[in-house]
């Protein structure tokens, strides 16, 4: 008698493969066409350091924030500066967002997940991780469906996590550090990024003094940098 199992069995599990396969490409397609979307209405969005990074007690200081268009303006990338002596292994971000019109009071704020990444004392290092999407977290502001208003994202550092298993935790947002306006510097383009709507991309615009601005992808990202500080030592 012919044992049939074998052959049954083999198809199941190509069966199996198959429904997974369509599956995951169903899910994808779902996660596509459900990707938020960005409000309408006259509004402008600008993203970068917080001020308390660069001149508070925070043991890393952001140097750069890099904002992605096609990503529903989602702040992908910091460059991070280990200013301590110990080395990091784990770091939390914190955002918050503002109308530039009143930036004393915050109208949104988050954290991160607690991120790994290692830091070696002294050095920076990239850090690609999706902190806040705009696309996401504008609903609260909306009104009759739409969004009016120059608004800004700042970006600092909540909690750091040593490789000695220590760590630092930071205290409540300090307006007075956060609203510091940097001096302007000589040689400082003294430029910010911002994201028109008219025109669905960035441009530097000379709002922001202490940071320069750098425009790429033809104007679907842009990076805003702190000047005061020369660029960190990276890890390799």
């Amino acid at each position: 008698m012919i044992n049939r199992r074998p052959k049954r069995r083999f198809y199941t599990i190509l069966i199996i493969i198959a429904f997974a396969a369509l599956t995951g490409a169903v899910l994808a397609t779902n996660g596509q066409n459900s990707q938020a979307k960005l409000p309408r209405g006259k509004w402008t969005l600008t993203a970068g350091p917080s001020s308390s990074s660069t001149t508070g007690s925070s043991p890393v200081q952001i140097y750069s924030v890099t904002t992605d268009a096609d990503k529903g303006l989602t702040v992908a990338k910091v460059t991070l500066l280990n200013k301590g002596s110990k080395d990091i292994i784990a770091v939390r971000l914190h955002w918050e967002l503002t109308d530039t019109k009143n930036p004393e009071s915050v109208l949104l704020q988050g954290d991160t997940d607690l991120v790994g990444i290692w830091l070696t004392a002294g050095k920076g290092s990239e850090l690609n991780y999706p902190i806040v999407s705009f696309a996401k977290v504008h609903e609260p502001l909306l009104k009759g469906g739409e969004l009016n208003g120059n608004y800004r994202i700042e970006v600092s550092v909540g909690e750091v996590k040593y490789a000695d298993e220590s760590a630092w935790v930071g205290g409540k947002s300090n307006l007075a550090l956060r609203n510091h306006r940097l001096d302007e510097e000589s040689g400082c383009a003294n430029q910010g990024c911002i994201y028109n709507t008219e025109v669905e991309s960035f441009q530097c615009s000379s709002y922001k003094k202490g940071f320069f601005c750098s425009v790429t992808n033809n104007g679907r990202s842009c990076t805003e940098t702190v000047c005061s500080a020369a660029p960190p030592m990276l890890d390799q």
